[in-house]
């Protein structure tokens, strides 16, 4: 009995002293995936319903077998398979034109950050997309004089939030500084520059930013001596009719170029938007749309992804009722 219980003794004192030594020397700290998984979450320039399509194809063409499941409205998850690999794909819709992506990869479990960054390339090449040699834009002898007198109106604007600078156009709407454009892109922005015809440069305020109907009014501290024709706007647009928007695309200042109203007014993401058949380059969000007589009908928000032959506008309504609530 007496030496059961000394066996019990030193056993005890053993676990005691295993105790002691891990506290000293504990066990090292497991890597955070809750924070991996946030660096993998990314967003991309894609309406959701395209960057869903493009992401199914790629993993199709790669072997995987790719189920799809809807987590209700503006988000998609994909699962793919192949072997013991397994792609994890959470897509959100973040605007009409945007959407938040989570992925992560596995193979037997453990996470592969570069098969990740694949993914990344891949998409970028795809939103990069096929581009033009030619982005001057129309020679001005093609160009209706009325149109062509609405050029001294629109401005270059950069702006920089974090990483790189980002490019857009905008036009004047008051020639006491005030300038109109888009606003996706411009939530944590922290400096706006705004280059006229001379290239000189301004620095710019947003004093009223509206992400729903994806709209920002800039001001600087600068008389214009002109100044889009607003009050002559036109509301009544037809389906086939020939328009023209003048930008900034790929940093070419006041590139003019033409096209149709390609359909009807749609609502997406319930914001009426129309569909243009025209070239529309990165850099031409924000930029005055015009029919043949000069007035204005609309801005540009952004192209349909893999093509820069569609386009959408957002209407002359909009456009009104954003500056009511400035």
């Amino acid at each position: 009995m007496r030496s059961r219980s000394a066996v019990k003794r030193l056993l005890f004192i053993l676990a005691l002293l295993i105790l002691l030594s891990m506290e000293k020397n504990p066990l090292p700290s497991l890597p955070d995936l809750s924070a991996r998984v946030m660096d993998e979450t990314r967003l991309c320039l894609l309406p959701m319903v395209e960057a869903e399509g493009v992401l199914s194809r790629w993993l199709i063409d790669s072997g995987f077998e790719v189920f799809r499941n809807s987590l209700g409205i503006g988000q998609v998850q994909l699962s793919a398979f192949k072997g013991k690999e397994k792609w994890e794909i959470l897509l959100k819709t973040h605007s009409p034109l945007a959407s938040h992506i989570l992925a992560k990869y596995t193979l037997q479990e453990q996470f592969d950050q570069t098969k990740v960054e694949v993914l990344w390339a891949y998409l970028d090449d795809y939103l990069r997309g096929p581009l033009p040699t030619r982005v001057g834009g129309m020679p001005d002898q093609e160009v209706p004089a009325l149109v062509l007198s609405q050029r001294k109106s629109v401005v270059c604007v950069k702006a920089r939030a974090e990483g790189d600078p980002i490019q857009f156009s905008g036009f004047i709407i008051d020639r006491e500084g005030f300038i109109l454009s888009t606003a996706h892109d411009l939530k944590d922005v922290r400096t706006i520059t705004i280059f006229q015809q001379g290239g000189e440069e301004l620095q710019g305020d947003l004093i009223h930013l509206d992400p729903v109907r994806d709209l920002s009014l800039i001001q600087v501290p600068f008389h214009f001596n002109s100044s889009v024709r607003f009050a002559e706007g036109k509301n009544r647009i037809k389906i086939g009719e020939k328009i023209y928007l003048i930008g900034c695309p790929l940093n070419q200042p006041k590139a003019i170029a033409s096209g149709t109203i390609d359909g009807p007014l749609r609502q997406v993401s319930h914001l009426p938007l129309w569909q243009m058949k025209m070239e529309i380059l990165p850099g031409n969000s924000g930029s005055p749309v015009f029919n043949g007589a000069g007035d204005l009908i609309g801005v540009v928000k952004g192209r349909y992804r893999g093509t820069d032959e569609v386009g959408f506008m957002i209407p002359l309504d909009t456009i009104t009722e954003f500056l009511k609530k400035r």
